[in-house]
């Protein structure tokens, strides 16, 4: 009888770990279903709530206050925007600066590692290929250095599908607003008729309802581009988010949480183990998504993919506890028939 409730029980651990792995699977290859279970996000139908001034900023919003992580970048900016002070002109130079990191110097197969702000730059300097976050970060980091606010957007296409995007919007003091740009392709857009340069939300609305109002390009020079926004912007634009945390120096410093004693072993696994490590263990970053005709609220999907990440993380605890206590329990078998066969 116990031989018979022993297999059964076998058979159901294999059952329930195959489950488990198959879970496992699904969070490694969905990059939807992973961010959704990650990601803290709120939504927000209300334009008001994306474009406040930085002095009466939500208390989600955390803007760069580490001076010292700061201070390579101020003094890199000497060199870079000499005397210019043109706010704007400033930050188009350095993002024409940010975008041309990384493009000599090492193999074109070095990519960058996640790394705190500076290191991420002294990577890029020596010729490691930046993708769009990375140069995102490091744009916010040198106009944070000059006190010049800014936040990153991530745009996510129509259901956070295996592309993504990152793009900046910097606080231009000279005309109190944000404005749009994408340091990565080296562009940003204003308003066809004044030129007033546009925020990213306008530029969204006018790129998926040319209705509404037309747009002109310009290149990080300020020179007016012919073509039209890249095709593919349109699906990138429809679901996005306004990122809550633009602290990255700090970010870095407390990264793993918990673990952060063993942060120079966990600093050698990959960089999306690393990444994801941090996602669930340090204190989350909010993701504010704007929620319109584009683009549904995506509570019960964000719902949804937290049960089933619950679930992955409920059973992989409870299957370690049985794995556990199964060779335990046959440790001290072993041991009793070793003991009896001394007698």
């Amino acid at each position: 009888m116990k031989q018979t409730i022993r297999k059964k029980f076998i058979a159901f651990f294999f059952i329930v770990l195959l489950a488990d792995i198959a879970l496992g699977y699904l969070f490694w290859n969905s990059r939807a279903l992973s961010h959704l279970a990650a990601w803290n996000i709120v939504e927000s139908t209300n334009r008001q709530d994306f474009y406040w001034t930085p002095d009466n900023s939500p208390g989600y919003f955390r803007l760069e206050s580490d001076a010292q992580g700061l201070l390579p970048f101020k003094q890199d900016t000497r060199s870079i925007i000499e005397e210019e002070r043109d706010d704007f002109k400033t930050v188009l130079t350095l993002s024409r600066d940010v975008r041309g990191l990384g493009s000599g110097g090492k193999s074109q197969d070095v990519r960058v590692r996640w790394d705190s702000p500076q290191g991420i730059l002294h990577q890029m300097q020596e010729g490691a290929l930046g993708h769009c976050f990375q140069r995102s970060v490091v744009l916010s980091s040198y106009v944070s250095s000059l006190g010049i606010p800014s936040r990153l957007w991530a745009l996510e296409n129509e259901m956070l599908d295996a592309t993504a995007h990152t793009v900046s919007e910097v606080y231009i003091p000279s005309i109190e607003k944000w404005v749009f740009l994408d340091a990565f392709l080296g562009f940003y857009a204003t308003r066809d008729g004044d030129g007033l340069p546009l925020s990213f939300l306008e530029f969204r609305e006018r790129l998926l309802d040319p209705a509404i109002g037309s747009f002109v390009l310009h290149d990080l020079n300020g020179e007016i581009v012919e073509q039209e926004a890249p095709a593919f912007y349109k699906k990138l634009v429809t679901c996005a988010f306004l990122r809550g945390r633009n602290d990255f120096t700090t970010q870095h410093r407390a990264r793993y949480g918990p673990l952060f004693a063993f942060r120079q072993y966990l600093d050698k696994l990959p960089n999306s183990v690393r990444i994801g490590l941090d996602y669930f263990l340090t204190s989350a970053d909010i993701f504010v998504h704007y929620e319109d005709r584009f683009s549904p609220s995506l509570r019960a999907k964000a719902r949804y993919a937290k049960m089933l990440f619950y679930l992955f993380v409920s059973l992989s605890v409870a299957l370690g506890g049985v794995l556990i206590f199964l060779l335990g329990e046959g440790f001290l078998r072993h041991r009793s028939r070793k003991e009896t066969r001394h007698k």
